[in-house]
């Protein structure tokens, strides 16, 4: 758990520094705890995904398929028209995160978290 200064920190030194958008809380205090992608522990890896057109077709509350080959990544995502094997195919190049590249989770029960994201596409 982090707290006061100590949080003022790991922002600053994860989440600042060379990164295009930075979250401000204003007003508000919340127990931030470092997750374990920050402290080096974990096998999964958070990759952020960026569109340029996100159809009306996908079925968004569906789960869908990321596949790597390589330095090229597919997602595939189930369509919520036509059959239900249908699926629509996004493209993109795999790109590693910086160390400072993070996001902040709010979980199911209300606790915040800080995590680094692996992989960009």
């Amino acid at each position: 758990v982090v707290r006061g200064a100590v949080l003022r920190a790991v922002l600053r030194d994860f989440c600042v520094r060379d990164v295009a958008l930075c979250i401000a809380v204003v007003m508000v205090v919340h127990t931030v705890s470092v997750g374990r992608s920050v402290r080096g522990g974990g096998k999964d890896s958070l990759y952020s995904l960026r569109f340029n057109f996100k159809p009306s077709s996908v079925a968004w509350e569906k789960q869908g398929k990321l596949v790597e080959r390589g330095g090229e990544v597919q997602l595939k995502m189930p369509s919520s028209e036509g059959a239900p094997d249908e699926e629509t195919v996004f493209k993109g190049n795999l790109e590693s995160g910086k160390s400072t590249d993070c996001v902040l989770f709010c979980d199911a029960d209300g606790s915040w978290r800080l995590e680094r994201l692996h992989k960009k596409v």
